[in-house]
């Protein structure tokens, strides 16, 4: 039971559903019986699986949560939980040696103790007890504790006020903290441990009494601030090193021409930023709150962009290194929010910035329409809502002279391309929707245009082939024949590597077993199709000569 006791009670929690009367007098009496006698939790050779404040937290945070009412009805038990739970955060155990910031910690002391102390917060915005605990918490050890916190608190945001404002304000303040202040915990300096022990002691303490600001702090200011301390700390502890300050990283391997630049890595704890605002969702915003939350992603936006060096020359100049976490959890933010976006928010000015980024950027273009094809996909209210703002992107990319083969390198353009018009099935399941094909049929002549300026490139026609087999996309198979016949006979065999064959062979299948009574009826279709068809079969592979011997018995019969 003992060891259970927090799984049981984060399940508990979790369901919000109070327990029966009598299991709340054997829970009771559970706590006070390992209060006043803690059993051992390990032999002395061996590790403790847990804390026994992990099973002291829980049941207090079920008695505080579920069954405030029967805690005060007797003022000697919400004393004994209060006392507790101040004697735990004021003298907290030590972590487990192999504990990692980024393991659940879901039935950990902390975590229970910002269940409760939302829950306290929320009765009495003055109560100082829940104050520390909730402060405590959102600069815990563990992300998840921190993302527990601020859930908890947006749930109750009616109750608290302004107070969600301010621990949002606390964990940005702590995300500038946290990466110097694990540094510095680090070192073997006892002087150095005890002044940021003592800065991390005095910004929970501004919480507890309310003098922290309300206002959101500048993201960008507290980056440069915590780099700069986290300069000073190595310096400090690695005098023999030095390091580049306030510059890009550029590099120019032997033998290259291109230049490539980096992008600018933030310094703060980003994890702590994505855990703080977790439950950010345009859809869950009331009207009074929907600019506030609106003006959280642009800022996010804004500071991912921001990171990303300005390329002043692309025949000469690229951008290395691949997007980062927080950059995928802001493209997730991004995707989200665009379906939910009114004529007046002006969805374009989320999505343009990044089709905008153009080829020099290509893996952060690429890495955003992985997320507006799972995320984007799943937040819009309908097909036609959905495939209305992926066709103004297209559109857009189209008229873009970053998007033009003409005057753009292809081998990596065609990756963005790919990604753009939906090819990339791993992410995009659209195509495996019956319910989008009215709707991808709206899009045929944008796809025609597509097929105009683009269809040049191996892969995209690879992912056309693959995605106009698709159920949602039925209606592009007959237009598809005519846009491929265009292309595909100039290809040569280095063209057709990598499946581009097959995939053309399987979709001519498709065409044939789908609709050829269209295709034996139209003569201009026809020998689009057979021109496609003579492409594979004079590469002399047994599946298209298979496909044409059944079409050439189709035609006899």
């Amino acid at each position: 039971m003992l060891t259970h006791l927090p799984w049981r009670c984060r399940r508990q929690l979790d369901s919000a559903e109070p327990l029966p009367p009598e299991q709340i007098i054997q829970l009771w009496q559970f706590l006070q019986r390992i209060e006043s006698d803690p059993p051992e939790l390990a032999s002395p050779d061996e590790e403790p699986l847990l804390h026994i404040e992990d099973v002291l937290c829980g049941g207090i945070a079920v008695l505080v949560v579920l069954h405030h009412d029967w805690l005060t009805d007797n003022s000697d038990r919400m004393a004994w939980c209060r006392r507790k739970l101040e004697a735990v955060v004021q003298n907290p155990p030590t972590p487990f040696p192999f504990d990692s910031e980024s393991a659940s910690g879901e039935r950990q002391w902390n975590a229970f103790a910002a269940d409760a102390g939302i829950s306290l917060l929320a009765k009495n915005r003055d109560d100082a007890l829940a104050r520390l605990l909730v402060a405590t918490s959102v600069l815990s050890f563990h992300y998840t504790t921190t993302a527990r916190t601020l859930f908890r608190a947006f749930e109750c945001r009616e109750q608290l006020g302004e107070e969600l404002d301010r621990l949002l304000a606390l964990a940005l303040q702590w995300a500038g903290l946290s990466t110097p202040y694990s540094l510095a915990m680090r070192s073997r300096v006892d002087a150095l441990r005890h002044d940021w022990h003592e800065r991390k002691r005095a910004l929970i303490q501004d919480f507890v009494d309310q003098r922290l600001p309300i206002e959101l702090p500048n993201i960008r200011e507290i980056n440069s601030i915590a780099a700069a301390e986290i300069e000073t700390i190595q310096a400090q502890l690695f005098p023999e090193l030095t390091r580049t300050r306030g510059t890009r990283r550029r590099s120019r391997r032997r033998g290259r021409s291109r230049e490539s630049l980096y992008p600018e890595s933030l310094r703060l704890d980003s994890h702590i930023i994505s855990a703080a605002f977790t439950w950010l969702d345009l859809r869950s915003a009331g009207p009074h709150e929907r600019r506030k939350y609106l003006g959280f992603i642009r800022n996010f936006l804004d500071i991912v962009l921001r990171s990303i060096p300005r390329i002043d020359d692309p025949e000469l100049q690229d951008v290395a290194g691949l997007p980062a976490g927080f950059d995928d959890w802001t493209f997730g933010l991004v995707a989200r929010a665009i379906p939910c976006l009114t004529g007046s928010e002006d969805p374009q000015s989320l999505w343009q910035p990044i089709l905008d980024l153009g080829l020099p950027a290509h893996a952060w273009v690429e890495r955003f329409f992985w997320y507006w094809f799972i995320d984007g996909l799943r937040a819009a209210p309908s097909p036609d809502d959905f495939t209305r703002l992926w066709s103004a992107m297209i559109q857009h990319a189209l008229e873009s002279s970053g998007w033009n083969p003409s005057n753009n390198r292809t081998y990596d353009l065609d990756g963005m391309i790919y990604q753009l018009l939906g090819f990339d099935l791993r992410m995009n399941k659209l195509g495996q929707n019956p319910a989008f094909a009215p709707a991808v049929a709206g899009m045929e002549s944008l796809f025609a245009s597509a097929a105009q300026r683009w269809f040049r490139m191996p892969k995209v026609v690879n992912g056309f082939v693959n995605f106009a087999v698709q159920p949602a996309a039925a209606s592009l198979l007959l237009p598809g024949i005519r846009w491929l016949a265009v292309v595909v006979p100039s290809f040569d065999s280095y063209d057709l590597r990598y499946g581009l064959e097959d995939n053309l062979i399987a979709f001519l299948h498709t065409c044939w077993e789908q609709e050829s009574q269209r295709i034996s009826s139209d003569p201009s279709l026809q020998g689009a199709f057979l021109s496609l068809l003579a492409s594979v079969v004079s590469r002399g592979g047994h599946a298209a000569i298979a496909l044409r011997d059944r079409v050439v018995a189709s035609a006899s019969a």
